[in-house]
């Protein structure tokens, strides 16, 4: 709803007794990226203002205006409840003059399903009794209860099973309905489910039944997993989440930090910036920076130039600074993060990135590439142009990894000093962020505190992700508001650093790592024979099962197989060439379906 308590009267019609409530405004409702479908029964309406008014001048209280419904959740609740014969509760005054997304619900108001009042919750309006009418004469959702499950602070290995055992509580007799039991694992860590991370089902047949997973290889950190009871007849469905400590390969991440120019003051590798002890976590995790600049990145030769992230970095963060963007970017350089990005590869852009001068005509490169593809859209608000109120405090919008680990963020808010500052001081951004996308996840938006507080700026409302976002991610992609003030970040901010970079290394996707097991460095074979050669492809995406490997002597084909499958062992003689004798210098690659190699 757009306003606060409707819960509370809709629950004097409903009772407490079979009714769980949750209540939440729209601006919220929308940000969230939690499944509606199994984690609700029924969806509520309530009577409010839901304005489609964008935002005017400097004003950062938004309270009253974008709480329109985006066609996103709108399209989710038809598809998950209104289609599929769960209830729906509608105010028909907040629809029916609706000029925005929210008004397209006037045409499913005929349904059976869909239960309208035009009031104030007033008893004679509510239809209480059809709606009791329709819960008691129509199926409802399955229902389980986990009676076993993974502990969350067991450290699992690659082998060993994760078992979860649960009692089918609705329906009452299984036998009745075509139930099955559905075990996903987040490969990719946006906590969206999709279907090719599902690892296991089970048709269910008895009350009590146990689902087994036998983990693969991986790298190590966390695993969140979410277990389904799905009706095949319905489509209804219920579901429990969690999460496993998992222990395997540890975690190097090598990154690129591109600076935007020589004086390297926001260097991540300076003491003042990172406390260089959380990069590192034995048996867990690795981070390896390397510090450039803008000049050097997009020159066409160089250790760091843009013509070498590819194969060589999981990661390149442009940050931080001030209007950071006043050093463009070129067309080669474009064109290699282009690529970069394509093979699902890790970017984080922050503070004044996605940025343009007003009035300002020439050619930008960030803008003009990277606006969309990073979430954002117009229409252009200039929120933060000539950071008109500045803060240092975030609230948090969705949980998961990038809040959670390698440090429990907030925990570590709970823990610090009522007078330790959440980030650097920095400012709303330019731009819209674009809840209509699926794939952008806001983890935290920008909260007005009382120390900058502007005179007729108003507070921000905290649960605006379309305008006051801080943190968010799409993808391989993060952006962070973090660059205004360049040097000296928090303690809370560095770690949410390393958690920005730990999740984007496990939520992108990985090349290959190639083992050689033979020949050594230096070995003499005979001129008279093939080269003997034996090596491993072991790629720890979950999600990656086929990959293409290409063998190269003196820079020469000599080998190339597709399809190989993940963990194989390839053992293949190969012709060197030199019939005279001579060095062979041999070059093995192996690119996964998405082109990372």
């Amino acid at each position: 709803n757009h306003v606060n308590n409707r819960s509370t009267r809709l629950q004097s019609f409903l009772g407490t007794g079979n009714y769980e409530y949750t209540e939440m405004p729209m601006k919220k409702f929308v940000a969230l990226r939690e499944e509606l479908d199994g984690k609700y029964d029924m969806i509520a309406i309530m009577e409010g203002t839901y304005s489609t008014a964008s935002v005017k001048d400097k004003n950062h209280n938004t309270t009253a205006i974008q709480n329109d419904i985006t066609s996103l959740k709108l399209n989710e609740i038809i598809d998950s409840f209104i289609n599929k014969g769960k209830p729906v509760i509608v105010n028909s005054n907040s629809i029916n003059s609706h000029k925005g997304i929210l008004g397209q619900l006037k045409s499913h108001q005929n349904k059976s399903n869909v239960f309208t009042y035009s009031r104030l919750l007033i008893w004679y309006d509510f239809p209480e009794r059809e709606l009791n009418s329709y819960l008691n004469n129509n199926v409802t959702g399955p229902r389980f209860s986990l009676t076993a499950k993974p502990s969350e602070t067991t450290a699992y290995r690659a082998g060993e099973s994760l078992s979860f055992t649960f009692t089918v509580q609705k329906p009452e007799e299984v036998r009745t309905r075509d139930l099955k039991a559905r075990l996903s694992i987040d490969s990719d860590f946006n906590d969206q489910y999709e279907t090719d991370e599902i690892v296991k089902e089970i048709a269910i047949t008895s009350q009590n039944s146990t689902i087994t997973f036998e983990l693969p290889k991986g790298y190590s950190g966390i695993r969140y997993w979410k277990l389904e009871l799905i009706d095949n007849g319905t489509g209804f469905k219920d579901y429990e989440k969690g999460m496993i400590k998992f222990v395997d390969q540890t975690v190097e991440l090598k990154v690129l930090q591109v600076t935007p120019n020589a004086n390297y003051n926001s260097s991540l590798l300076k003491s003042g910036n990172m406390n260089q002890t959380y990069l590192k976590k034995t048996n867990e995790y690795s981070i390896n920076i390397d510090v450039t600049n803008m000049e050097t990145f997009n020159g066409s030769s160089g250790p760091n130039s843009h013509t070498q992230i590819n194969g060589k970095y999981d990661m390149v963060i442009f940050g931080f600074g001030d209007e950071y963007n006043k050093t463009n970017l070129n067309a080669n350089s474009t064109h290699s993060l282009e690529t970069f990005i394509s093979s699902e590869q890790s970017i984080m852009f922050t503070h004044d990135t996605i940025f343009q001068k007003d009035g300002s005509n020439s050619l930008n490169y960030w803008l003009n590439n990277f606006k969309a593809v990073s979430g954002q859209m117009d229409p252009k608000t200039n929120l933060g142009y000539g950071a008109p109120h500045t803060s240092n405090s975030t609230s948090i919008v969705n949980s998961g990894i990038m809040t959670s680990y390698p440090f429990n963020m907030e925990q570590e808010r709970e823990q610090k000093s009522s007078t330790a500052k959440d980030i650097a001081l920095t400012h709303n951004q330019y731009f819209t962020l674009n809840l209509e996308d699926s794939k952008v996840i806001p983890w935290y938006n920008i909260k007005s505190d009382k120390t900058n507080q502007p005179i007729n700026q108003g507070y921000r409302d905290i649960n605006d992700s379309w305008n006051h976002y801080y943190t968010y991610s799409k993808g391989n992609i993060t952006y962070s508001g973090t660059g205004h003030t360049n040097t000296g970040f928090p303690d809370w901010e560095q770690k949410l650093f390393v958690n920005t970079m730990y999740r984007a290394f496990l939520g992108s996707n990985h090349a290959p790592v190639i083992t050689v097991l033979s020949p050594k460095e230096a070995d003499v074979i005979p001129s008279n024979q093939h080269i003997e050669l034996a090596y491993n492809i072991q790629d720890f995406d979950l999600k990656d099962k086929k990959i293409t490997t290409m063998v190269y002597v003196n820079d020469r084909l000599v080998f190339e197989q597709k399809n190989v499958s993940n963990g194989a062992t390839i053992v293949q003689p190969i012709p060197h060439g030199l019939p005279e004798g001579g060095n062979a210098a041999i070059r093995i690659e192996a690119i996964d379906a998405k082109g990372a190699k």
